[in-house]
């Protein structure tokens, strides 16, 4: 069915609406971390324990979501996952015991998982290869937009009581409501020829993850994405503790608000600064733009993260804080939007295998910096010497300060070594992606080789020796790809 550009726009933008649900809905947790300490009488560690759970449920079922796209509709699929993920966050706020918590909170994270992959699939079937980045950044800029506002509002009214029910359970609910209405929007007005169900033969489910999974072995570009992943998202996920740590530090509950609402303007401006970036540069150096742009966000981050996680309270901090938090999210964000997703769609072709590639990836990365990320922050915060005060309203003023101390030494250990390894990482993509680029080219054009000239990977038109031939001379040479076919 051939479909309008304004009709491709209007179908991106509901896939921008719901994933940017998904990651407000991910929001909740850590801007609720402080108020759920008090009310559930835990620290660190077990706050630390209920985002390991949301984020374990949500790798584990990547890639269940992913395989399922070779048979139900990416529209089915995301319309099922908004409902289903709407109606257990409204439960979360219902619920009032820690037990009662992880169990929804496992839940939850497996449903949020549907919207990345399949999100991914539509977008790069309905926006053209050299618009992709600015797709993606404006996915990724709406998405830090909507969760700005949600960590503000939840954050500033966690501990107010409305008719008798608490801000932050009132948060739940409507984040919840929005799903819902993302959910609606993806059924009315996405078709379901978008990404739509194809034949699979006789092959079976597992039969095809294992060749799912030997496809992307044989990617050199696909590992090294993984290996930045793992490193690179293990930061990400310890953030959850910085809203704590600001309100550990002295700010208010409405400060803290305040600068995580300036660090979403910060990602709302790196998602597009982000996109854009990387679509021109990599229009300037196609072999080459995408990767150098991640690698620069990477490293700016780092700069930024020790300048903010340093600056000392007082009574003039706050807008420095603000400024320095704005500055971090705005440089250190670039990654998805400029390289890692339009990477993605360039070397894998078919809509299902890049829903399930997608998939695979996030889980790889997700299932190690859930490990790694904000459980190891409780974990080291105690070890460093983090006390947990029960039975009076304010902790002692030295036992606050080393409290402080301890978590910031945590959140330290966690992002500066993760994300040097994340940046050295990138190197080898320099010679890796080129070819895997190349590759891609020859087997949608059918009778051209790549070859590489001048530092180059280019494509020349042979003779026409059989397909099959002319892709077995590629695995010859070194840094070769191998491919099941066509659709790799």
């Amino acid at each position: 069915m051939a479909i309008s550009p304004a009709r491709r726009t209007l179908i991106r933008n509901v896939v921008i609406l719901a994933c940017a649900v998904d990651a407000a809905d991910k929001a909740l947790l850590p801007a609720t971390f402080k108020v759920l300490s008090d009310e559930l009488g835990v620290g660190p560690k077990e706050l630390g324990a209920l985002a390991f759970a949301q984020s374990i449920a949500f790798s584990v079922a990547l890639p269940v979501w992913g395989s399922l796209m070779r048979y139900y509709s990416a529209k089915d699929l995301m319309v099922l996952g908004c409902f289903l993920w709407g109606a257990l966050t409204v439960m979360i706020a219902c619920t009032s015991t820690y037990e009662m918590q992880f169990l929804l909170r496992l839940l939850v994270g497996a449903a949020l998982a549907v919207v990345n992959p399949v999100g991914q699939a539509i977008i790069c079937d309905v926006v053209p290869e050299d618009e992709r980045g600015w797709a993606f950044g404006l996915l990724q800029s709406f998405s830090a937009g909507l969760t700005m506002f949600v960590s503000f509002g939840t954050t500033a009214i966690a501990t107010v009581t409305v008719a008798g029910v608490k801000g932050w359970r009132l948060a739940y609910m409507g984040v919840a409501g929005l799903s819902i209405l993302a959910g609606a929007a993806a059924w009315v007005l996405v078709p379901s020829a978008v990404s739509a169900v194809k034949p699979v033969g006789q092959t079976s489910w597992l039969a095809e993850q294992k060749r799912i999974v030997g496809d992307v072995a044989h990617k050199p570009s696909f590992v090294i994405m993984v290996a930045q992943g793992v490193t690179g998202g293990i930061p990400w996920n310890a953030f959850a503790f910085l809203a704590f740590f600001f309100q550990l530090s002295g700010y208010s509950d409405l400060q803290t608000g305040q600068i995580t609402f300036f660090g979403g303007l910060g990602g709302v401006l790196g998602g597009l600064v982000g996109g854009s970036l990387g679509d021109r540069v990599n229009g300037c150096f196609p072999d080459v733009g995408r990767c150098a742009v991640a690698q620069t966000s990477v490293v700016l981050g780092i700069g930024c993260f020790l300048w903010f996680i340093y600056i000392p309270y007082s009574a003039t901090s706050f807008p420095i804080l603000a400024a320095a938090f704005f500055m971090f999210n705005a440089v250190s964000c670039w990654t998805p939007a400029a390289a890692l997703r339009p990477i993605c769609g360039t070397i894998f072709t078919d809509s299902k295998d890049r829903a399930q590639v997608l998939a695979l990836w996030m889980a790889l990365e997700g299932f190690i910096s859930s490990f790694c990320g904000a459980p190891l922050v409780g974990l080291l915060s105690e070890f460093f010497g983090y006390k947990l005060v029960q039975g009076q309203d304010q902790p002692l003023p030295a036992e606050k300060a080393e409290s402080l101390m301890a978590l910031r030494n945590a959140l330290i250990g966690v992002t500066v070594l993760p994300f040097t390894l994340c940046a050295i990482a990138w190197v080898p993509m320099y010679w890796t992606y080129p070819r895997d680029r190349a590759v891609m080219q020859l087997l949608a054009g059918d009778l051209r080789t790549p070859h590489k000239q001048r530092g180059k990977w280019t494509i020349d038109l042979v003779g026409v020796p059989p397909h099959h031939h002319c892709v077995h001379s590629l695995h010859q040479g070194p840094g070769s790809v191998h491919g099941p076919g066509p659709h790799s």
